[in-house]
């Protein structure tokens, strides 16, 4: 009789020392509450709480403030031995001072440098992904010669699309200054606003595209138009009128955080991260050489609706 006591009692402390560990694991995101990225933040935040919620994960999330404070006093107050993941930095000064420090435990990064670390994988909506995809589209539709007018003044926000496509177009192509005919095997893109998209004159139906970013909720999207965007922005440029809280930028940064959490789940339960892929809310996500790869939906805009292509 003492004996079964004695391994109950020993059934329950181990039990409880579970339950401790498990209480103390904890996973720190590092975000800005306030300053210039405050509200993309926010969104990114509601995002993980939603994933975070679906997923009944038992592992707590804890907030920290990264605005205006040095990312190495961060990490060296606020990580612990109970911390088993980093989410963040989000500014790209903080993810290449992260790069320089001498990490213990797995970082997910909210942003892309050129560094690379042992311990940290990093993860955005990099225009560069968009531009990768819409190159295959733009092959697949056998354009050998592409032509690229952009709106003035907006050159250097373009500046990474033009260089993914220089680097990656097989074909022919060429800076313009304003809309030429195309031939058969021709296609123009266009890298600009939605407005100034829309007031250009004799656009082409077909062999037309554009980077995701100018998509705009509340504008008509020109027929014959293709673009590679985050799969779950086609319903919701189904639904105009939305609130300045509420825009398409947003909704991205809300898909985002989402896909933060569930890679971030998924980190935390396998030894080797490089065999992770998932369908995520932003594309098809998967880890390779301490960066996850991402490959949006392509869409183009017909007649009557946006169809997935």
């Amino acid at each position: 009789m003492l004996d079964l006591l004695r391994i109950k009692k020993e059934f329950i402390g181990i039990g409880l020392c579970g339950m401790i560990f498990q209480a103390q694991a904890e996973v720190l995101v590092i975000l800005p509450d306030s300053g210039p990225m405050a509200r993309a933040s926010n969104s990114i935040k509601n995002g993980i709480d939603e994933a975070y919620q679906k997923s009944n994960s038992e592992i707590p999330i804890r907030y920290v403030n990264s605005d205006q404070k040095r990312l190495k006093e961060i990490l060296k107050t606020q990580v612990s031995q109970n911390t088993k993941l980093i989410i963040g930095p989000l500014a790209r000064q903080d993810v290449e001072a992260i790069m320089k420090e001498p990490l213990k435990i797995p970082v997910l990064a909210l942003n892309e440098v050129p560094s690379k670390h042992a311990k940290v994988w990093q993860f955005s909506l990099s225009k560069t992904d968009d531009a990768q995809v819409l190159i295959k589209q733009i092959e697949k539709d056998r354009v050998q010669h592409l032509y690229i007018l952009r709106e003035s003044g907006t050159e250097s926000e373009s500046l990474s699309f033009v260089n993914a496509v220089f680097k990656n177009f097989h074909g022919k192509f060429s800076l313009v200054q304003q809309l030429p005919d195309i031939k058969s095997n021709e296609g123009v893109l266009l890298l600009g606003s939605m407005a100034w998209i829309n007031s250009l004159k004799n656009k082409p139906s077909k062999r037309l595209y554009v980077q995701a970013f100018a998509i705009d909720h509340n504008m008509d999207i020109p027929k014959g138009t293709k673009f590679c965007d985050v799969p779950v922005m086609v319903q919701f440029l189904k639904k105009p009128n939305q609130t300045t809280e509420n825009t398409a930028a947003f909704q991205r940064l809300n898909a985002f955080g989402q896909d933060v959490w569930r890679l971030a789940d998924l980190m935390l339960k396998t030894k080797n991260p490089d065999q992770i892929s998932i369908q995520g809310q932003t594309g098809h996500l998967s880890f390779k050489e301490h960066r996850i790869e991402r490959k949006p939906a392509c869409f183009e805009k017909t007649w009557f609706r946006l169809k997935n292509i």
